[in-house]
């Protein structure tokens, strides 16, 4: 399999669609992180699915980090911090910072708090004190800690007095 996605990198190769979405659902069912570039590809192109096999192949890995985490005896939020100070790009860690505000909430405000004051690239920093102000507001994405509040709900119309029999009525003349 990862040697037909290789392939496929190749400029002048071709491949009939109904061939290219096998291989993203069996990316996708296999949780295959070598097919990402393919993937990424497809998906660019428009390819129904890659985008559903992205996400799939992130949160089953994801799911198995965690896991790991917890076989390891380590605390989960101890792996999203490092994720957000050590990921290999700038784009990684500041998702990683959205993640871990998302996912704890409230929790992650003190490794929110040393990420803004040690990292030395300005998007994470950015992304870290904008999490920041969301949990302090209590607007942050709301995963498992809460962190989002509901719109309060509309108050509900005033109906209009009905008429009082003899009261609200005029005069009559007689």
């Amino acid at each position: 399999m990862i040697a037909v996605l290789q392939a496929l990198e190749k400029p002048g190769i071709e491949m009939r669609t109904p061939y290219r979405l096998a291989l993203v659902q069996l990316a996708k069912v296999l949780h295959l992180v070598e097919a990402i570039p393919f993937l990424l590809k497809e998906y660019r192109e428009g390819t129904p699915y890659a985008a559903a096999a992205l996400d799939e192949i992130r949160a089953y890995n994801e799911r198995i980090r965690t896991f790991s985490s917890f076989a390891d005896g380590k605390d989960p939020l101890s792996a999203e911090i490092d994720a957000a100070k050590t990921g290999p790009s700038v784009e990684l860690r500041r998702a990683a910072v959205f993640a871990l505000a998302a996912t704890h909430g409230a929790k992650a405000v003190p490794a929110l708090l040393d990420i803004a004051r040690t990292t030395a690239d300005e998007p994470v920093r950015k992304a870290a004190i904008e999490m920041i102000e969301q949990i302090a507001r209590g607007t942050a994405a709301g995963g498992p800690a809460g962190t989002a509040k509901p719109p309060a709900p509309a108050a509900p119309p005033v109906p209009a007095p009905s008429p009082t029999p003899g009261v609200d009525e005029p005069p009559t003349e007689k």
